[in-house]
């Protein structure tokens, strides 16, 4: 009988614990139940105990000892292969064992990170391996293994978790809390680096702590973008702008931050993290995690410069920062301390407002000469200096002008005699001339109104070779001259054909017969009308003037507005019915007859007109009748054709062989080569030649290429609109009014049938392509299940892109 042997093993732990001193433990572990142990290794955030066994099994061992140890049943992890390397990390809460072979596979618990790992390494953030292709790789301690994997595998533009090494570099350590990392080169030397994700890192919780010039260091030794001050948390950046400048404490420190502005959100590209929550959250969130706010009431009561800020217009990024710091930095008056930094906020601004930076050296000029010199040549370094000097000319300020030509590389003899024939001018002029000299012509021609009557021509010219009416409008208050400024520019708009807007002016400068005249031709008679009779022109004279607007109107088919016209101006009902009717308007011109009691035309010129017109409208119906159903045939026969074709080719490839199949690939290789030339010899045609083509496009010829894109859109355009079916009905009434029962049926019976055709036409219009051979095949069959010509529409496909329908309308007499 075999007796179990017992033996008492114990195992000691040199792990140091918090409270001093080294952990062991005694287990009594049977003589078969002995593991191989590989590795002991312990977590020192929880002192919790994790060791490998030989077949990469691995065990939490409790601290209490003695007993038996029972934890051997239950494994934590398995590691796939039994692994050298060991460790213990709390990653999302949850602590991992990490693992790497002698075949440079990487272990979290059972998940296979990377199969060319050579070392790996702790931070307070992040868990960072080294892989044999020179990377380095990093996975936040924030997140889970699972997502941390998705998010190496993830491919970016802008990727911070991965950092490029020299070949055969290793992890030594990684400052816990710091972005400084030991690598161990293949020859044995250290070298220190700082990856961008742990400066990122750190260069966030500053920020989020408000600590900007600890960032601001981080960030340009890192050569971090500054842009990241302001996107890690505009809020936060906006409610702390004070700590901000103030911990900054340096000109020359924010005028860095100021010139590096983009309008562009780098925490989305460059600087994306893929491992932060929603970055709306993360930008609302204050030390500690504390979630911060910005109200008004926080604008008004701390920070009242901000809300003057926030009710300007911020179009861009860069125009709220610099809003915001100049509104800050100005508070307290320009001094020396900030001057640079109000120049570079004013010149940064999109558009720049280099005027505005001008006059604050102008300021400075007046408080300390020896600062306005600095500021200046500071400006200069921002802006080009020709761009300052023809700036500071337009401000009117001849020593500051002097000032910044001094600073530049221009000759005295060329811009000393300039300036000195200006000052010489009256001032009205001398900015006339000017504004010129900077081709300002708005402006220019402003001052020279104002310089007196003796250059009215002078002003009148400029207008016209710079096309300044609309400002001449506005600048001139002398009546007279505005007058005949606005009388040239209406002749200018007249022989534009801009009538319109010619008689305008024209009433406007006191020529009203010219207004009328323009009215006239573009055909508002009632402003014509209107002037003829407030000048008071002979009633005569104001027939004629209407006679020609009614004559004008029928030209243009304005039928009922030239009725109104013989009604009302000229006095001529009876001429007022008879163009009615020529419009097919019968009730205007019935309601006219009895008004003026002219109801002899009833039966002379309204039946035979009502007549006349049923018989125009039944005669269209017929023809347009027709034509769709010829129409519609053919591309029937175009559309049948296809399919058969389509068919017959699908049959002839399946009996091609290998040669065939070699030749075809060859003529379509030639085809393609030359349907190439033939496209680049074409783009070099002519707009007329191309004009045809699109003509021959559209052409109805039988065998055109296009021939069924042509159908279609005669189809469409065929198909009866709202204003049609309109029509029908007024004249269906009119006819049953007098009593003409059977032209009116005629006409509802035929365009009731028109309509119908064009309905059952509408699936075969609104199909954009044909079957295929099997569709038609099984189509084909489906109709002679129902008994329909294999011609029937519904042999082409439903499937539609866009549907062309009849409006819906009620255009029929129910009397009929």
């Amino acid at each position: 009988m075999n007796q179990e042997v017992t033996f008492l093993v114990q195992i000691d732990f040199e792990f140091p614990t918090e409270k001093g001193g080294n952990v062991s433990a005694q287990y009594f572990i049977s003589e078969t139940g002995l593991p191989e142990i590989v590795k002991l290794v312990q977590n020192k955030n929880t002192e919790h105990v994790f060791m490998q066994t030989g077949d990469g099994d691995v065990y939490q061992v409790p601290l209490t000892p003695g007993g038996s140890p029972s934890w051997l049943s239950t494994v934590y992890t398995r590691f796939p292969t039994k692994c050298t390397r060991m460790n213990v990390i709390t990653m999302n809460d949850q602590e991992t064992v990490v693992g790497l072979d002698q075949r440079s596979k990487l272990y979290l618990n059972e998940n296979l990170v990377s199969t060319e790992c050579n070392s790996f390494g702790l931070h307070s953030e992040f868990f960072a391996y080294t892989t044999l292709t020179h990377q380095m790789r990093f996975m936040s301690l924030n997140r889970s293994v699972q997502d941390n994997v998705q998010i190496l595998k993830e491919k970016r533009k802008y990727d911070n978790t991965l950092r490029d090494l020299e070949q055969g570099s290793a992890i030594v350590v990684i400052t816990p809390k710091g972005s400084k990392t030991v690598l161990q080169m293949p020859r044995g030397n250290l070298e220190t680096i700082d990856p961008l994700a742990l400066s990122l890192s750190i260069t966030n919780r500053f920020l989020s702590e408000h600590k900007y010039a600890d960032a601001f260091a981080i960030m340009r030794r890192g050569r971090i973008n500054l842009n990241l001050l302001y996107d890690h948390s505009p809020k936060n950046w906006k409610s702390h702008i004070h700590e901000f400048v103030t911990q900054i404490n340096n000109q020359e420190y924010l005028n860095i931050f100021i010139n590096d502005l983009q309008d562009e959100d780098f925490t989305k590209a460059e600087y994306f993290d893929p491992w932060a929550q929603a970055q709306a959250q993360a930008g609302q969130q204050g030390p500690g995690g504390a979630p911060m706010t910005a109200t008004s009431s926080l604008l008004q009561t701390e920070l009242p410069f901000l809300a003057e800020v926030s009710a300007k217009q911020e179009t861009t990024k860069s125009n709220i920062i610099c809003d915001a710091l100049y509104s800050y930095l100005e508070k307290d008056g320009v001094k020396k301390t900030n001057y640079l930094s109000l120049l570079t906020c004013l010149v940064k601004y999109n558009p720049p407002k280099v005027e505005e930076a001008l006059t604050l050296v102008q300021q400075l000029k007046a408080q300390e000469t020896a600062l306005a010199e600095s500021a200046l040549k500071y400006l200069i370094f921002l802006v080009d200096v020709n761009k300052l000097f023809n700036i500071a000319l337009g401000m009117y300020d001849f020593s500051l002008v002097l000032m910044v030509a001094a600073k530049s590389q221009k000759d005295p003899k060329e811009y000393l005699p300039f300036l000195a024939e200006l000052q010489a001018m009256k001032p009205e002029y001398q900015k006339y001339k000017i504004n010129m000299h900077l081709e300002k012509f708005d402006k220019a021609l402003e001052f020279l109104a104002q310089a007196g009557d003796e250059y009215f021509p002078t002003c009148l010219e400029l207008i016209e070779n710079k096309n300044l009416w609309n400002t001449a409008l506005i600048v001139f208050k002398d009546k007279k001259q505005l007058n005949e400024v606005r009388e040239k520019y209406a002749d200018l708009l007249e022989e534009q054909h801009n009538h319109v807007s010619a008689a305008l002016l024209y009433s406007q400068c006191g020529q009203v017969e010219k207004a009328i005249s323009a009215y006239q031709v573009c055909g508002h008679w009632k402003k014509a009308l209107y002037l003829a009779q407030s000048i008071g022109l002979p009633n005569e004279e104001i027939k004629k003037i209407a006679r020609d607007l009614a004559e004008g109107l029928i030209t243009n088919y304005g039928l009922n507005e030239a009725a109104v016209i013989f009604e009302q101006y000229l006095d001529s009902p009876s001429e007022a019915v008879e163009t009615l009717l020529s419009g097919g308007n019968f009730e205007e011109a019935l309601r006219l007859i009895h008004k003026y009691g002219l109801q002899s035309m009833i039966e002379k010129d309204l039946i035979p007109a009502l007549t006349e017109v049923a018989r125009d409208q039944l005669a269209r119906i017929t023809t347009k009748h027709k034509q769709f159903v010829e129409k519609y045939n053919r591309l029937l026969t175009v559309r049948y054709e296809k399919l058969i074709a389509e068919r017959d080719n699908l049959a002839n490839e399946e009996w091609k062989d290998i040669d065939s199949a070699s030749m075809y690939s060859y003529e379509s290789r030639q085809s393609r080569r030359s349907n190439a030339t033939w496209t680049t010899n074409s783009t070099r045609g002519s707009s007329a030649t191309k004009s045809r083509r699109n003509k021959k496009k559209l052409s109805g010829r039988k065998g055109n290429p296009f021939e069924q894109e042509y159908l279609i859109t005669e189809l469409t355009n065929a198909i009866p609109s709202k204003r049609w079916q309109e029509e029908v009905k007024e004249l269906l009434r009119t006819l049953i009014f007098f009593n003409k029962y059977e032209e009116a049926r005629n006409l509802q019976t035929s365009f009731s049938n028109f309509l119908a055709v064009v309905q059952s036409g509408l699936p075969l219009i609104n199909t954009p392509k044909v079957l295929s051979p099997e569709e038609e095949e099984t189509e084909m069959l489906k109709a002679r299940a129902r008994h329909e010509s294999p011609y029937h529409p519904e042999l082409i496909h439903a499937t539609t892109t866009s549907l062309h329908n009849i409006e819906a309308f009620n255009w029929k007499s129910d009397l009929l």
